[in-house]
C-alpha cells in the first residue's frame, strides 16, 4: 500500500522508483535496482536509474543491446527472469551479477500493452534465490511501476497540450485587439 501512494504521488521516474524501492527493500532483503528504458533507436536498453551500485559500475552497464545481460534477454523474451545461486552460476548473461557481489536477481519487463518501455531489476547480496511469491510481487511492482510511467506521460502530454492551448489563445486575443492593417 505504502509503494502504491509513491506510484500514485511521485512525478519524477528517478524518485518514485527510489521510493518504491526503499519501501519494498527491508521485506525482500534487496541490495539493489538498475531500471533500464528503451533507447531512442529502439534497438537498446539505456540505464535511467539505479541504486545499490557504485557509479563507476553503472557506467559499465550504461547501454545493452537486446539479448545482451538478464535485462537484455528479458527486453526480447519479455518475461521475468529469475537468477538464483549466482556466485556459483557459470552463464555468461550473469558476469556482471556475479562481479558485483549479488546472489540473486530478478529482473521484469516494462510492458504498456505490448510495447516495451525498458526493464526493471532487483538484486540481493544476502540471499541465494527469491521464492516464487517474491518473484510475483515484485512482477506486479513492475507492472504498477508502468503504470505509473504511462501516468506520468500522459500528464506530461495534458501539460504541453494545455500549454499550446493557452498560447493560441494569448495570440488569438492579441490578434482580435490589434487587428492586421488592410
Amino acid at each position: 500500500w505504502e509503494s502504491a501512494s509513491v506510484l500514485l504521488t511521485t512525478e519524477k521516474p528517478d524518485a518514485m522508483l527510489r521510493g518504491v524501492f526503499n519501501k519494498i527493500a527491508p521485506y525482500l532483503r534487496l541490495d539493489a535496482f538498475l531500471n533500464y528504458v528503451v533507447d531512442e533507436s529502439g534497438e537498446g536498453l539505456r540505464l535511467e536509474s539505479w541504486t545499490g551500485i557504485r557509479e563507476p559500475e553503472a557506467l559499465e552497464v550504461r547501454r545493452l543491446a537486446f539479448g545482451e545481460n538478464v535485462c537484455g534477454q528479458v527486453a526480447i523474451e519479455r518475461r521475468p527472469i529469475a537468477a538464483s545461486d549466482i556466485q556459483s552460476s557459470t552463464d555468461e548473461s550473469l558476469a556482471f551479477a556475479r562481479r558485483l557481489g549479488f546472489r540473486a536477481y530478478v529482473c521484469c519487463p516494462l510492458l504498456a500493452e505490448r510495447r516495451l518501455l525498458g526493464t526493471l531489476a532487483f538484486a540481493t547480496r544476502s540471499k541465494s534465490s527469491f521464492d516464487t511469491d517474491e518473484v510475483e510481487f515484485l512482477d506486479t511492482m513492475c507492472r504498477y511501476v508502468t503504470a505509473a510511467y504511462e501516468r506520468m506521460h500522459l500528464i506530461r502530454q495534458l501539460r504541453e497540450t494545455d500549454n499550446k492551448k493557452d498560447e493560441f489563445l494569448a495570440t488569438l486575443a492579441h490578434e482580435l485587439r490589434n487587428p492586421l492593417a488592410p
